[in-house]
């Protein structure tokens, strides 16, 4: 195991790399639900993954060069519009590099420079495009649910995070819990109150961090939720009957949990 003192050096580096990272999951959150439109669709196209082609302008589509492909400092550098097209570029890109390389702060920060601050890191982020992922489109990818849930299996399988008893019974109630809730709403309704891909990623939650963190999320996810949903019906961004992600509120709840695991854990179960 690694331990290396918190100096300034050493959240710069990770910053640094946060930065990276925050690049690679803009290009994750862009393409990847267009990947999976493409599969549904028979006819050859040209190559087109989380490598091919290279980075371009979603307006005029143009090929950036590297220099235009720096993580932020591209974006203060162009003054936050295309090189070609002079279109602005989506506050979005530099906003999710800002926020992974804060959010890779805080995981080694909180558990240092060790597996578990690496394996913090990697879920806080893949929380982070998935609920940027729903926003956007309203789905969660298996790809990322089911990759991260597998994930958070085989890291606990020797007890790295939480005991592997824990992590299976997590990934089993998490799923569990919220189709139970899907059922018994659409039995008293007649409607889905919401997707599959949201017990999918409660499970991998529970796979992660373990079974008794999933209540706590979830009390978080609905409180956030609930919050927003009436502020946007107050202020008229919402209509009535118009559906918001769950899965943003849920990232939010286990993120919170990640950081405060021990005291949340001690204040449902012990308290």
């Amino acid at each position: 195991m690694i331990e290396l003192a918190a100096t300034p050096a050493i959240y710069l580096c990770v910053a640094l790399f946060g930065l990276i990272l925050g690049s690679f999951l803009n290009v994750l959150i862009y393409r990847l639900p267009l990947m999976l439109e493409s599969d549904l669709d028979i006819t050859p196209k040209e190559t087109f993954n989380l490598i091919q082609p290279r980075s371009f302008c979603p307006r005029c589509k143009t090929q950036l060069t590297l220099l235009e492909n720096i993580p932020l400092l591209s974006f203060i550098l162009l003054a936050g519009k295309c090189r070609h097209c002079k279109q602005g570029i989506a506050m979005q890109y530099p906003i999710i590099e800002l926020a992974s390389a804060l959010l890779a702060c805080i995981a080694i920060k909180q558990f240092g420079l060790t597996a578990n601050g690496l394996f913090a890191m990697v879920f806080l982020l893949g929380l982070l495009a998935l609920a940027i992922i729903d926003i956007n489109t309203m789905t969660l990818p298996d790809e990322l649910t089911l990759g991260l849930l597998w994930l958070g299996l085989a890291f606990n399988l020797f007890g790295s995070f939480v005991t592997l008893e824990e992590s299976v019974l997590g990934a089993m109630i998490g799923y569990l819990s919220l189709w139970l809730v899907f059922q018994l709403h659409r039995l008293l309704t007649n409607r889905e109150g919401m997707g599959y891909g949201d017990f999918k990623l409660l499970a991998m939650i529970g796979a992660c961090l373990g079974w008794t963190i999933l209540l706590p999320t979830i009390l978080i996810a609905s409180i956030s939720a609930s919050v927003i949903g009436i502020t946007l019906l107050l202020f008229g961004k919402l209509k009535k009957d118009s559906a918001i992600p769950f899965g943003p509120f849920l990232a939010l709840g286990a993120s919170i949990c990640l950081l405060w695991h021990d005291q949340l854990n001690d204040y449902f179960f012990n308290y």
